[in-house]
């Protein structure tokens, strides 16, 4: 997306003021947490975090591509503190409590973190969501904190 994408017809004017929404469909890091001195663990474990960076480096370029066309970039994706059991488990199980908790933080206009310099400012925990540890995604302090590392 970097580069190419955001205005790609050159008309830099019509593209100013319009607003860019990136939905990430996973989360931008995890818990720390041990890992079994395994090779295939610490392979994969390798893996993750690689991609991870790389999606973390893709929203840095999104949001300044963005940035330099005067487009705002808003973003959200799962927060560590949700119990997500990965990009892979389809089932209703575990799908269908994912919408809701989007749905319910959507609906509480909490779903989206802007990438402004007033976004390294973090609301207050959400309530009702599955206990104290179930913060919508604009309440998440490592999604702001990163929000707030592009000034």
């Amino acid at each position: 997306m970097p580069g190419d994408s955001i205005g790609r017809t050159g008309d830099q004017a019509q593209a100013r003021g319009a607003r860019l929404y990136v939905l990430i469909d996973g989360q931008l890091g995890e818990q720390p947490r041990a890992t079994r001195l395994r090779a295939t663990t610490i392979m994969s474990r390798s893996v993750a975090a690689g991609l991870n960076r790389m999606m973390r480096t893709t929203l840095e370029l999104t949001a300044a591509t963005a940035e330099q066309r005067g487009i705002a970039l808003d973003y959200s994706a799962i927060p560590v503190s949700y119990p997500y059991h990965g990009a892979l488990d389809f089932s209703a199980a575990t799908v269908r409590p994912l919408f809701q908790y989007a749905y319910e933080c959507a609906r509480s206009g909490r779903l989206w973190t802007a990438f402004r310099p007033d976004a390294g400012r973090v609301a207050g925990a959400q309530v009702g969501l599955d206990g104290p540890t179930a913060h919508c995604p604009a309440d998440d302090a490592f999604i702001a904190r990163f929000a707030g590392r592009q000034r």
